[in-house]
């Protein structure tokens, strides 16, 4: 007799369940929202092809870190949506586990995207101040967001998601804590 756990739910995930669950108007948002994304990416990827072929470096570097973070952005909300509508509470928390280890790559990976190399070209920028206060700040909010939540994205990250721990009852509890409303 081989028993799946069941996860329990709590009362904010049954109100938020029964809240999405038909809501067809979040579904439409969620598909008009996909498709913007595909058609930014587009013009994005032909931005950044137009600049290499021009040889135009501060371009390219801008446009790759606006793919990225769109591309980062698109994967999320799948993931999102998926765990949002799925009715299945392992693949809640299988959706929620992924979303934790994009977000625990990404907050990683920007810092490396927005480096030095995009400073220097950002300080070619006629009104560079502007934009040097935007990426401190944004660099402040990520730094704000690793301290309150990267242990716990590192913990689901390996143990439960990108690499997986032998004790599957390690994994269990990890999988257990997980809240799919909180992600």
């Amino acid at each position: 007799n081989i028993m799946v756990p069941i996860f329990p739910k709590s009362e904010v995930d049954k109100y938020i369940e029964n809240q999405i669950a038909n809501d067809a108007d979040l579904l439409r948002t969620f598909e008009t929202n996909f498709h913007n994304q595909e058609e930014a990416l587009s013009i994005i990827i032909s931005a950044k092809k137009h600049a290499e072929k021009h040889s135009m470096i501060s371009n390219v570097i801008f446009w790759n870190a606006a793919g990225f973070i769109s591309m980062s952005s698109f994967d999320l909300k799948i993931i999102v949506k998926e765990m949002n509508f799925s009715t299945n509470e392992w693949a809640k928390r299988y959706f929620a586990r992924q979303a934790c280890q994009l977000i625990y790559e990404l907050t990683n990976d920007l810092f490396e995207i927005l480096n030095k190399d995009f400073e220097k070209e950002i300080a070619k920028l006629t009104n560079n101040e502007t934009i040097k206060t935007s990426l401190k700040n944004i660099r402040r909010e990520l730094n704000q967001f690793k301290e309150i939540y990267f242990t716990k994205l590192k913990e689901i990250r390996n143990i439960a998601s990108a690499h997986r721990d032998k004790d599957i009852f390690l994994q269990l509890e990890i999988i257990e804590s997980i809240s799919w409303t909180e992600t």
